[in-house]
Formats: structure tokens, sequence, C-alpha cells
């Protein structure tokens, strides 16, 4: 899969998709609620890492699970961080950095479907 995102052909942005719904600054922010929209999810990063801790903390948790826990709850984090930078500056490059944030989270929610499923 890695080789064909890479080898294959690129698909070229719309000219307007940078142009967003919400085109209303708030004081110094621009895109303003596209920018706070992130902050669910820094808010439930935090709490599932906080949880998971506690669970680690008791060992009421096996490694794998508690790894790809925090995979998906630190994705949630860094997906709060890269798609609220992208959107206080939309561009192609900043683009690509919202969608890697999404694969992270993405990446240890299918390892958790996958652990539970084999079990």
């Amino acid at each position: 899969m890695l080789a064909v995102a890479l080898l294959g052909p690129s698909v070229a942005q719309p000219l307007h998709y940078h142009d967003f719904a919400d085109q209303r600054s708030w004081s110094w922010l621009p895109h303003a609620m596209d920018v706070i929209s992130n902050l669910p999810f820094v808010l439930w990063g935090a709490v599932g890492m906080w949880v998971l801790a506690r669970a680690l903390h008791a060992r009421a948790v096996d490694a794998v699970e508690a790894g790809l826990a925090g995979l998906f709850f630190g994705g949630l984090c860094v997906t709060a961080a890269v798609s609220a930078a992208y959107h206080l500056q939309p561009g192609d490059a900043g683009l690509v950095g919202d969608r890697t944030g999404m694969v992270l989270a993405f990446a240890g929610l299918r390892g958790l479907a996958a652990l539970r499923a084999g079990s």
C-alpha cells in the first residue's frame, strides 16, 4: 500500500478545497470554529491517556492492548494539534499533517478491533 501511495499518480486538490464553510475570525483566530472544533479531540485523548495510565498502574490491561490504546488516544491528541495548525493556515502542506494525525488514531483503533476479534 505504501508503494502504491508513493509511486502511484497524484490527485490534485480542487482549486477551492481550502475555502472552508466557516470564514469567521474570533479576535486573532482565523477560521475560529474550525480550529476550536479540535478541542474535544484533545479532551478525550487526555482523558483516555489518564484512564489508560490508571489501568496500567492497576495492572488491569496487558501491554499490547495498552500500546494500541495509547496509540489511539495519543493519535487523538496529535490529530487535534495538526488539524488546528492546518485550519489556522489552510494549505496543501498542512493537509498532509492533518491527515497523518488521523492515521495514528485509526491505526490504534484498528489494532484494538483486530485484537478483540482474535480473542
